[in-house]
């Protein structure tokens, strides 16, 4: 997501469904509006399945949680308001059975935040995303430069980059999941 500029006042949940008409590609950030720009292209959204559509495969005969894509919102900070639609996110099954209304936003951090880097993407948005993420108490966060075939892991204080040859695992969410990354990026 890049930094855009509006006209219209957006600083809320609240500002932000009603400007963005349900279009997942405004986020919120400490209550500024953020839009992609331009959209993020072929990769982006193959290497987005990928990684989501394995993930789902692991999980759901597992019952371990729900897997969702960019098109849902989930609320990290309210007042000022930071809403985030990671490239695919993982929640963990017991902060899935007490949703309450699955028509609006998650309210709260996923679990596993996964952020395909787009080509438009700056250093500086891409470190807000992960700080936003941190701040909410997001556990995992993978940034996968599809570009550059990297997939780096931020777990906590730590992280560690993999590469061509390498094995994607999540054992904080995903105990026994792996995804070998020449999977990912072919």
């Amino acid at each position: 997501m890049t930094e855009s500029r509006s006209h219209y006042r957006v600083s809320t949940l609240e500002d932000l469904m009603r400007v963005s008409d349900g279009e997942a590609t405004h986020e919120l950030s400490a209550g500024q509006l953020l839009v992609a720009e331009p959209p993020p292209g072929w990769r982006h959204g193959a290497v987005a399945m990928i990684i989501g559509s394995a993930i789902y495969a692991f999980a759901a005969p597992r019952k371990l949680g729900q897997v969702v894509t960019c098109d849902t919102w989930f609320v990290l900070q309210r007042d000022p308001d930071t809403v985030r639609g990671p490239d695919v996110a993982f929640v963990c099954q017991k902060r899935c059975e007490n949703l309450g209304n699955v028509d609006a936003p998650f309210d709260g951090a996923p679990d596993l935040a996964v952020e395909v880097i787009s080509p438009s993407q700056t250093k500086a948005s891409v470190a807000r995303k992960v700080r936003d993420y941190q701040q909410a108490g997001t556990g995992v966060i993978w940034l996968v430069d599809a570009r550059a075939r990297v997939i780096t892991i931020l777990d906590g204080q730590s992280s560690r980059r993999l590469g061509p040859g390498d094995t994607l695992t999540c054992p904080e969410f995903l105990p026994g999941f792996s995804l070998p990354t020449d999977d990912i990026f072919g």
